[in-house]
């Protein structure tokens, strides 16, 4: 079972953090200020960022330059946690 992940530079997040519950179900929501909704605010980020870091690939077949932030590519980083 997965408990954390952490990462940096990835997608809109510049610094990610997100501790997945203990026996509880959760919801993962999001807003994005600057377009005024949900869409691009980084929920899909947390889960590309368990395939990327436990497989070495993103769902979907997405390209790794598109999930590092723009400028960052030499400081992207992504650690999961048991």
């Amino acid at each position: 079972m997965f408990r954390r992940v952490v990462g940096k530079n990835l997608s809109s997040w510049e610094d990610l953090d997100y501790t997945v519950p203990i026996g509880k179900t959760s919801q993962v929501s999001g807003f994005n200020f600057d377009d005024n909704c949900s869409e691009g605010s980084g929920k899909t980020t947390i889960f590309d960022t368990f395939s990327w870091v436990i497989w070495g690939m993103l769902p979907d077949g997405s390209k790794l330059d598109d999930f590092v932030r723009q400028g960052s590519r030499d400081e992207a980083s992504g650690t999961v946690y048991l």
